[in-house]
This record gives C-alpha cells, sequence and structure tokens, in this order.
C-alpha cells in the first residue's frame, strides 16, 4: 500500500494536461468473453481505486494544510498547542477537536502520530477540523457541487459510502466511465489543494500527481480478485468495517447488557443493569473444586490472552443457576461501555460475537453475521467473513448443554471457520454433564482451557442480595412498576445472615428467587428452605398472581375460584408434560407444535391464552431478515427441569400404579431411548420433591431414584450431598443414597495420603451430621467461617468414630471472645480423634496444654491475659512449622512471652501476628506486645485489622516497632486508614526503618484467608 503522497521513482515533470490524456490500459478480457462480458474483478478495481489512490490523495491534502505538524506529534496534542493565529476550525470553533473524534478515533489517532494509517472517513473529518484556510464546520460549501477544494473532498468521502453499496458486477464500458470520473475527482482535488496552499510548489502538485495516476494505472492494468483487494486495502477496509460494526453491535447487544431473570412474576419486564448488581463469582482453574489453583473474575482473560499464537476457547462450565449466563451478561455489557470495568483486558477485543445455544434460527457463520450486522452484510457482501476473520474476535457462546440441531451445527461452523484466526477468543458455557461432549469436538489448531463456575462466595451473599434487591426498587420506582415496599432492607439483611451459610445459596438463581420471594411473601423463607423448595415456592406464588389476575379478567371473573384453579391444575399439568418433552428432545425453547397445542387447551378450558402462558413461559421475539419470529420457553432450564419433576411427581401422586419413576418418563415422551445423563438434574429435582408430596418417601421410588441418579453421571460427594440437601434428609432417600457415596479409604497413621478427606464447610454440617453416623472410620477436614457451636453441635457425638485431620473455626479466629467454653468443648470433642495436623480458633490454656505433637499449622485467637498461658505449650510442639497468633486489644504486654522459632526453607520466620483494635493511644503498647511476642528470627508479617489509626499513628507505630528491634517482612494496615500520598509516606518509612522487604500493604480485612 502506498503511504506516502511523493513518489521517489518519477524524475521528470509531467504536466496535469498530458496525465490527464493518458488513455486507461485495458484489462485483458476473459478467454471466450467479449469485452463488455460482466466481470466481479472490476467492482474490486474500484474499491481498491478509492482505497489506494482516494486515501493517498485526501492524505496529501491534510499534509499540506497542516504544514506545521511534526509527523512525530498525534493530532490531538499539534490540536492543543494551535495559537490563536491559526485559521483551522479547531480554533475557529472553540477549541473543538477532542469533542469532533470519538473513543475509537482518538485510538487511532494515537496510535498512528503521521496519521498515514488514517482511513477515509478520519481523513475527511482531520482535514475539516485541523487544516488551514477551510471552509467552517458547518459551511455550504462542502456539500455544493463545485471545483472548491471542500467539495471534492466531500465526494471522495461520499464515494468511500456508496461504493460498497454498488453491484460489484459490471461491464467494462461501465468502469472504464467510473474509472475515468475518479481520475479526474483526484486530480481536481489536488489542483484544489495547491492552490489553496501556497507553499506547494508546481513541481510537487506534478509528482503527486504522477504518483496518483500510475497507480491508478497499475491498479486498472492488473486482474484483481478478493485476496488482491485483501492484502492491499484489508487494513484500510477493516478500519472501516470495526467503525460501522461495533455501532450496529452496540445496538443489536444492548438488550443483552441487563439481567431480568425472574421478573416475570410481577407481569412486568424489568431492565436491571448487570454492573449494578454483579459481585465476585468464586472460579477456579480445572475440574475439581478445591483442587485447582482460584482464579480472580478480573483476571479471567489472562488465561487465555498471550498465551500462544494459537486462538483460545475458554470452557466455563457450572451448574444450573451458578451464574453462567449472567458472567456473559457482565462481559457484554462491559465490552459495550468500551471494554473498561471489572474484566481485565476486554478492551483488546475489536468485535464481540453472542451466540445463544437456545435459539434455533441460525446455523452458519455466515448466518450469524448477517443476524448481528445486517446493514453491514448487506454493504460488504462476501467480503464481510473475511474482514471479521482480520478483527481481534470475542465471540461468547452461552450454554452449549442447550444446543439443539440447528445450534450445533452453528457453533460447529462458527468454531471451524475461526481456527486459523489467531487473535479469536472463544468463551463457552455449559453445565458439566455436556463439556466432554463439546471438547471432543474442538479442532487441534485451539489451546483449551477449562475452568469451574462455583458461585458466589459466603461473605459476599448478602451483598449480592441487598444489591439485586435495591435494583428491582430502583428499576420499578423509574418505570412506574408496583412492587410491594412494605418489607425493608434489614428484615432482608436478617433473613440473609441466617441463610448465606447454606450450599444452595452459592448459586446466584437461589439467590434471586430468594429476592422475588420475599418481596412477595417475606415470610416464606426460613433456615430449613431447600433450592427445590425455592423452586416449589416460585412456582406457587406464580399460580397465585395468577389467579388474582384472572380474578379480574372479563374471560375469567365470572368463574369461581375454585373452577379456576382446577382448570389452571388440568392446563399446568399439560404445560409441564410440555416441557418435559421438550427437555428430552434437548429443547430449552417449543415448537411451535407445542405453543399451539398449549394455546388450544386454553381455549377448550376457557382460559385467556396470553395471560395464562406469560406466566409460567418467556416469550422472546427474535428478529431474522424476513420476520419477526416469536419463541416460548421455560424461564430458566433449571425451572424446565422443575417443571418436568413435578410432572413426574405429580403422576405418581395421582395414580400409585403408575409403574415407577422410569415408566412415567418413557410414557411422558412416547418414542425414543431415554437418555439419562440428560435427566440428571431432572432426576435430582424427583428426589427432592417426593418428600414434598409423598410422605414418608416409599422406599422403592427412593431406591429407583438414587439408582436412576447413579446411572446418569451422579458420582461425587458434592452432587451426593446437594440431594440429601434437598430431600431433607428424607430416610428414604439417605438409605439409598449411602450405597453409592464415595469415602476415603479407611488407613489412618503417619504415612496416610492427606489428599483424600470428606471435606465438612459450613453448608454442609446438616448433610455430614445425618451421614457420619452411617459411615466407615474415615479422614474428616472441617472448614467453618460461621458460628461454630450452633453449626458443629448436631454431629460432634460422631466425630469419635472418624480422624479429623483439620480443624479451622474461622468465626473464632476472626472474631474471638472473651469466654471460650463453647471452642473448648468443640476442640475437646474432635481432638481424641487423633491425627490432627491443622487447628485454626480460640483455646483456653487448659486444654492448651493438651494440645497433640501432630499439629503443624496453627492459628489462635488471644483475648484474655489467663488466655495468654497457652503461648508456652507451643514451644512444645515438635511438628509445629506455622504459626500465625490474634492478640486482642485486652491483653496486656506483661502477660505474653515470645513465640516459637520457626523458620521456612529460606531461613525467613513462618510466624504470624495479628494485632487487633489498635486505636490511638495504644500506639506504645502495640510496639510493647510486638516486642514481647516475637520469635527470634522475627515476624512474616504483622496484621493490624480493625485499627483506626490515623497517619501520624502508623508513623509512631513503625518508628516504636524500629527502636525495639523488630524485625519483619511486612506491615498490613486496614484500607480506608490511609490515603495514597499517606501510605506511601509510611511504606518508605517501613521499608527505611524496619528494613520491611514487603512494606506497608493496605488490606480490605473483611475478607476471610488463611491469615
Amino acid at each position: 500500500m502506498l503511504t506516502s503522497p511523493i513518489s521517489t521513482t518519477t524524475t521528470t515533470t509531467t504536466t496535469t494536461s498530458t496525465i490527464i490524456s493518458r488513455p486507461i490500459r485495458r484489462t485483458p478480457s476473459p478467454r471466450g468473453s467479449s469485452p463488455t462480458t460482466p466481470s466481479i474483478n472490476y467492482g474490486w478495481k474500484v474499491i481498491k481505486n478509492l482505497y489506494m489512490c482516494g486515501r493517498q490523495v485526501m492524505y496529501t491534502v491534510f499534509l499540506w494544510g497542516t504544514y506545521g505538524k511534526d509527523p512525530n506529534t498525534d493530532l490531538l496534542t499539534y490540536l492543543g498547542h494551535l495559537t490563536h493565529t491559526s485559521s483551522a476550525n479547531y480554533v475557529a470553533a472553540g477549541n473543538c477537536g477532542p469533542q469532533c473524534f470519538n473513543r475509537y478515533q482518538k485510538q487511532i489517532i494515537s496510535n498512528s502520530p503521521s496519521g498515514d494509517r488514517f482511513d477515509i472517513s478520519l481523513l475527511f473529518l482531520c482535514i475539516k477540523v485541523a487544516c488551514e484556510n477551510m471552509a467552517g464546520m458547518s459551511d455550504p460549501a462542502w456539500h455544493t457541487v463545485g471545483p472548491q477544494l471542500e467539495n471534492c473532498l466531500y465526494q471522495i468521502k461520499q464515494q468511500r459510502n456508496t461504493v460498497m453499496h454498488e453491484e460489484l458486477e459490471m461491464s467494462e464500458v461501465e468502469f472504464q466511465s467510473k474509472a475515468r470520473w475518479l481520475r479526474q475527482l483526484l486530480i481536481d482535488t489536488l489542483n484544489a489543494a495547491q492552490q489553496r496552499y501556497a507553499h506547494v510548489s508546481t513541481t510537487e502538485l506534478a509528482e503527486v500527481t504522477q504518483s496518483v495516476c500510475d497507480e491508478l494505472d497499475l491498479i486498472n492494468s492488473e486482474p484483481v480478485g478478493v485476496d488482491d483487494l485483501l492484502m492491499q486495502c484489508g487494513p484500510a477496509l477493516q478500519v472501516d468495517l470495526i467503525r460501522e460494526v461495533t455501532t450496529l453491535l452496540k445496538e443489536t447487544f444492548k438488550e443483552d447488557a441487563f439481567m431480568d431473570p425472574l421478573s416475570f412474576l410481577s407481569g412486568n419486564t424489568l431492565r436491571l443493569q448487570i454492573q449494578k448488581i454483579f459481585t465476585k463469582i468464586r472460579i477456579v482453574k480445572g475440574k475439581q473444586q478445591g483442587l485447582q489453583p482460584e482464579v480472580k473474575f478480573k483476571d479471567l482473560l489472562s488465561l487465555v490472552q498471550g498465551k500462544s499464537s494459537r486462538p483460545q476457547i475458554m470452557i466455563i462450565e457450572g451448574l444450573a443457576g451458578s451464574g453462567k449466563s449472567t458472567l456473559l451478561t457482565l462481559v457484554t455489557a462491559e465490552w459495550l461501555d468500551g471494554g473498561v470495568g471489572t474484566l481485565q483486558n476486554l478492551n483488546n477485543y475489536q468485535l464481540l460475537l453472542r451466540v445463544q445455544c437456545r435459539d434455533s434460527h441460525l446455523t452458519s457463520f455466515k448466518d450469524l453475521l448477517e443476524d448481528l450486522m445486517l446493514s453491514a452484510s448487506l454493504e460488504y457482501r462476501s467480503l464481510l467473513p473475511r474482514l471479521v476473520k482480520l478483527c481481534r474476535l470475542l465471540v461468547i457462546i452461552d450454554g452449549l448443554d442447550e444446543c439443539n440441531d440447528q445450534s450445533r451445527l452453528l457453533v460447529s461452523d462458527i468454531v471451524n471457520q475461526l481456527q486459523r484466526v489467531p487473535e479469536c477468543t472463544f468463551i463457552c458455557t455449559t453445565r458439566p454433564e455436556a463439556l466432554q461432549d463439546f471438547v471432543h469436538t474442538i479442532p487441534k489448531r485451539y489451546d483449551v482451557s477449562i475452568v469451574q463456575l462455583v458461585g458466589i462466595p459466603m461473605e459476599l451473599r448478602v451483598e449480592f442480595v441487598m444489591r439485586y434487591f435495591k435494583e428491582i426498587q430502583r428499576v420499578a420506582k423509574v418505570q412506574g412498576i408496583p412492587i410491594d415496599n412494605s418489607t425493608t432492607d434489614k428484615e432482608l439483611v436478617k433473613i440473609m445472615e441466617s441463610e448465606k451459610r447454606k450450599e444452595h445459596f452459592r448459586l446466584p438463581l437461589n439467590l434471586v428467587m430468594l429476592v422475588w420471594l420475599f418481596i412477595f411473601k417475606s415470610n416464606i423463607v426460613n433456615e430449613t428452605t431447600t433450592q427445590t423448595e425455592l423452586y416449589h415456592h416460585t412456582h406457587q406464588l406464580c399460580q397465585e398472581k395468577l389467579d388474582e389476575r384472572l380474578a379480574n379478567n372479563t374471560q375469567t371473573k365470572a368463574m369461581n375460584k375454585r373452577l379456576r384453579q382446577k382448570k389452571l391444575k388440568t392446563w399446568l399439568s399439560e404445560m409441564h408434560r410440555t416441557v418435559l418433552v421438550a427437555l428430552s428432545k434437548n429443547q430449552l425453547i417449543l415448537s411451535e407444535h407445542d405453543v399451539s397445542h398449549l394455546r388450544h387447551m386454553c381455549t377448550k378450558l376457557d382460559l385467556p391464552e396470553d395471560e395464562v402462558m406469560s406466566a409460567f413461559l418467556n416469550m422472546k421475539s427474535t428478529w431474522t431478515p424476513v420476520d419477526v419470529m416469536e419463541h416460548y420457553s421455560a424461564p430458566h432450564k433449571g425451572l424446565q427441569e422443575y417443571y418436568g419433576a413435578l410432572y413426574v411427581v405429580m403422576t405418581l401422586q395421582g395414580d400409585p400404579a403408575s409403574g415407577g419413576i422410569m415408566t412415567v418418563l418413557e410414557n411422558a415422551i412416547g418414542v425414543g431411548e431415554v437418555h439419562l445423563s440428560m435427566f440428571q438434574n431432572l432426576l435430582q429435582q424427583v428426589a427432592c420433591l417426593l418428600h414434598l408430596h409423598l410422605d414418608p418417601v416409599p422406599d422403592t421410588l427412593a431406591r429407583e431414584v438414587v439408582d436412576l441418579l447413579h446411572a446418569a453421571g451422579v458420582t461425587n460427594r458434592d452432587q451426593w450431598l446437594d440431594i440429601l440437601e434437598g430431600s431433607k434428609a428424607s430416610p428414604a432417600i439417605l438409605s439409598a443414597i449411602i450405597r453409592y457415596f464415595p469415602v476415603p479409604p479407611p488407613a489412618f497413621g503417619d504415612n496416610d495420603d492427606d489428599e483424600d478427606n470428606i471435606d465438612i464447610e459450613d453448608g454442609r454440617v446438616r448433610s455430614y451430621s445425618h451421614l457420619l453416623p452411617h459411615l466407615p472410620p474415615t479422614r474428616i477436614k472441617i472448614d467453618l467461617n460461621g458460628d461454630s457451636e450452633c453449626l458443629l453441635t448436631p454431629m460432634l457425638p460422631d466425630l469419635h468414630r472418624h480422624s479429623c485431620t483439620m480443624l479451622q473455626l474461622w468465626h473464632h479466629f476472626h472474631q474471638p471472645r472473651t469466654t471460650h467454653a463453647a471452642s473448648d468443648y468443640i476442640v475437646q470433642q474432635v481432638l481424641p480423634s487423633g491425627g490432627i495436623k491443622v487447628l485454626v480458633g480460640q483455646l483456653s490454656a487448659n486444654v492448651g496444654c493438651h494440645l497433640p505433637t501432630t499439629l503443624t499449622h496453627i492459628r489462635l485467637a488471644i483475648t484474655t491475659d489467663l488466655q495468654a498461658a497457652i503461648i508456652p505449650h507451643l514451644h512444645h510442639l515438635p511438628n509445629l512449622h506455622d504459626l500465625g497468633v490474634h492478640v486482642g486489644a485486652a491483653v496486656t504486654p506483661g502477660a505474653v512471652t515470645s513465640l516459637p522459632d520457626l523458620r521456612d526453607g529460606d531461613g525467613g520466620s513462618s510466624v504470624f501476628l495479628r494485632l487487633s483494635g489498635v486505636t490511638s493511644g495504644q500506639e506504645e503498647r502495640a510496639c510493647d506486645l510486638t516486642s514481647r511476642l516475637q520469635p527470634p528470627p522475627g515476624f512474616w508479617d504483622i496484621w493490624f485489622p480493625r485499627a483506626t489509626l490515623k497517619e501520624e499513628g502508623w508513623q509512631k507505630v513503625v518508628e516504636g516497632l524500629a527502636v525495639r528491634g523488630v524485625r519483619v517482612e511486612g506491615v498490613r494496615v486496614p484500607t480506608d486508614s490511609l490515603t495514597a500520598t499517606q501510605w506511601r509516606h509510611i511504606d518508605t518509612l517501613a521499608k527505611t526503618r524496619l528494613k520491611a522487604r514487603s512494606g506497608v500493604t493496605r488490606f480490605d480485612f473483611k475478607r476471610r484467608g488463611w491469615h
């Protein structure tokens, strides 16, 4: 591509009249065709003439009109230094320059100081804003046809816009006419520019004009195809495409940037801004939760960016309702906002393509491009896929497990089409059961990464619920939608504080249902509510809300309530069966036949169709080039599976002779084999619904559903625990699960494999309290953040049968009490089991003196002088190599002694210290405590949680520690205690006076962690 307007090969001066009269060399006609045979190559030549030579002419005018500009200075900087004597419109219009350029244009200007990479549209804008002696920005001269420079430039710019819309096929005669007109326009533009700018000599004008005409002759004399056009003009075409398509995509995706999963309950569409709701989601790398490192959400793209020169596919797997679609909604919203937000480096991608696997109207990459950017498809035609592949692409594919026959073809074609595009990244979501089916189809050219979406961490669940609740209230108020505001934020917080530790509330969808239930029935959720009961209550609420509307509907208000409910029950049974059949075909969206059938059922029952359908199903409109299609589906795949499970259980309840779960499924589906892996989540819902409708649960049904779940692929502990919790440990279900529940090998002792343990966390305590009495002796790890005594009490008597290798009571460590009878009792129950290696919590000295020698890691809270007597006993633990002590505000320096000498492999300290609640005036006490506690090698870290000191106080602490000879690698202070400037001052002081290599770190102490 020519980037300089000056030809370095021209040695003679040629007059303008000579150049104009030179004939254009004709392209040889294809063999066997006449000179007038239409050829698509002529169309490509017109495009190339404009993008090569038209851009060159405009760039020349830009250089002539900004003759005082250094080519190494970008245009915005140049404009900022123009004086009031300049005639540029930037000055004349009152420094309008930066406002004339959008974010994308500013980025191009910054990346190309000389302007040699500007496209025609940007060059035209730059000339209007920056060039000297041009007509005003709104002057009619720009649009008035004539020989003036302004209109010549405008016609070149307009030709760029129109040439892409013209037919590519044209005869040679048509092409010659077009080429002559364009040649004359370019020459007229150069002549008008030379007359406008006196510093441009006639010789320079002739050289530039000759260069342009030579290039035109070269293009017009040689065959031009798509490949040649892309090679020569690809970058310029790509710039145009990105600018136009970005606008189209922002319009297409604007609705995908909002979250609205269950607002059908209110009978209205609520457009909730995802950025106002989203909280951190826990993501782990690899397939098994807890066995692979955690990935910070903001760094998610770092797993694929810069990894290699190959295209990347990241697969995010997660359970139903774990937030997969929500995460992609956030990605979409932040990309639309320019890629600046939570997710780092999202702005590296020039284009975003989004696929919903539940949709069924697209089958190819070409279809997708036409669907997302129809006007660009009409403009660029067969060039569009080629140009898109030149861009840095982010393709997000939502719901691989929801693929139907059509979307499966679409995904396959996209993946195959883009496998040779190095700057392409896929982010795909799926449920675990569909993961391997997709992995096996990925071409070998891709690098594949797999991460697991675990859900919302316990400490952030209250925040998520409150943000969601407040966003509902805000949007409802703006849209004038009536929402019950009689319940208060404090009531919701109170419910969440008691509910947040439940394992099923790690899933965002369950928290969303909790909020809606709270809005309409604040007292319906309690501490025993299971995930299935959330679905059940939500479905019941839908029916109640519908009945309220039917009571006022002209078609049904004359019916008595009993009759209405009977009719609705009949329709619901058919809807549940229809949704179950769709699920068997792996279809979330109902077919036209199914929708017609359900509408017919409404007519038959004399129920208003739209009112009833919209109460339980979501309706989505899809725009195609020829039509608008309306689709009905369950609001979420989890609800679809609940509807199907409800059909199975209600059939069993209504007809005890129906033959069992498998028989009901086979009869409902009608034809074809029942693939159990497809029904894994439905069967889990069945297991959890049985106790609601059949009490007690018959042993035969409990055994059958558990056997089917095992055959469907349920094997790991978390899956069985979810079922156990959902069924409220129904004795029949519990008895059936024990046969399949995996336990570690029954071996104890120092040489045991410590990796395979039963891990008991807050949300699993209740389930394990039922399971442990039935399990063989095994290794156990207890890791709790909640109030331990109320959580652990149900299972303590059964711990004696097992070996507890870890007991972490973080609540007692982070928020210690002045009395510790409860924690003493828990530890005394656990220690006799033998083999404990890790201990976190709070103990009295009486219990602490009996700590076993097997301990290797300890975190202890000390809140009183009496409790400080435990410290000497820590010196007699031969295997201890990692220690953290949390010392409270009430402990006096005289009550403590030095901590054990523990060193890491490099000879540094492995002892951490927390000094809690240091306030102004307590700096000396804090330094004395630290000095007396210091082990011989010093400390690794000293933390100051809940300290209220300001800069002067921290300066006293650092100086006091230095005077007392305290050695420490780093000091950690609360985030809100220092400004950035103050932090830098204290950090320098710590590195100078304490020789602390890590200096001072500001830290959010609400976060939980090993330290």
